[in-house]
């Protein structure tokens, strides 16, 4: 299912995706594309109350990778991990979703890190297109 793209970049959902890990039940899992070329995977968690649950995946994906993957733990109690490949990139983020709270939001991503610059690339393209067309309709209204 096409969930939303814009031109070069499209991004996917699979209605018959198994949306757990183990005891973990994710929210969704989305495919991204350029260029009709998998450059990243995104799972996605809306709440996990000081993230073990974010633990528990970047657990399993060092496991599974072998990737040594780098924590770091901030003063808010927001955790991220890292791992990079010459081909892929592993990242958890368990991130606090209102300021001062305890609710707090995983997220997995997985990317190749070569297509991802192209997916940078587009979105900055994209980005100054719609602020020059906007300053064209601007300019057209006066």
């Amino acid at each position: 299912m096409l969930e939303k793209g814009h031109h070069r970049n499209k991004t996917y959902y699979r209605s018959n995706d198994e949306l757990k890990f183990g005891d973990i039940t994710v929210d969704e899992i989305s495919y991204s594309y350029i260029d009709e070329k998998l450059y990243s995977i995104n799972i996605n968690l809306e709440q996990d109350p000081y993230c073990h649950n974010a633990e528990t995946l970047a657990s399993a994906l060092n496991k599974k990778y072998q990737a040594s993957m780098k924590a770091t733990v901030f003063s808010t109690g927001e955790h991220f991990w890292k791992a990079q490949f010459v081909n892929l990139e592993l990242a958890v983020s368990c991130t606090n979703i209102f300021s001062g709270g305890k609710f707090f939001s995983t997220s997995v991503h997985i990317s190749e890190p070569l297509l991802y610059k192209v997916y940078e690339q587009h979105l900055d393209l994209v980005i100054r297109e719609n602020k020059k067309s906007n300053s064209e309709k601007a300019a057209s209204d006066l």
